[in-house]
């Protein structure tokens, strides 16, 4: 039950910072999003107040997606980590 959680609130977490991803490289915002939120996708990073990147990471690595650190830099490895995850939870 604790493990089953413990997926079920990564799962909530890593959706929520990257549910937006698809329509930012499209060039589109959602109008619902809160003002000055940006979305995760290749090329995002982290500054000295978001640390959403390596938030989503640390989570994949938990989950044992992403075998590099968090380093607060979405990248090639990263991407491909949150791919497996979806792909792996039918999202």
């Amino acid at each position: 039950m604790k493990k089953m959680l413990s997926l079920m609130t990564a799962v909530l977490m890593i959706l929520t910072l990257t549910m937006m991803g698809a329509t930012a490289s499209e060039g589109t915002t959602d109008p619902l999003a809160p003002s000055g939120f940006d979305p995760l996708a290749i090329g995002a990073k982290d500054d000295r107040t978001n640390k959403r990147v390596s938030e989503m990471q640390q989570k994949l690595i938990d989950l044992g997606y992403l075998k590099s650190k968090a380093d607060g830099r979405f990248g090639e490895q990263t991407q491909a980590a949150l791919q497996a995850f979806q792909q792996a939870n039918n999202l």
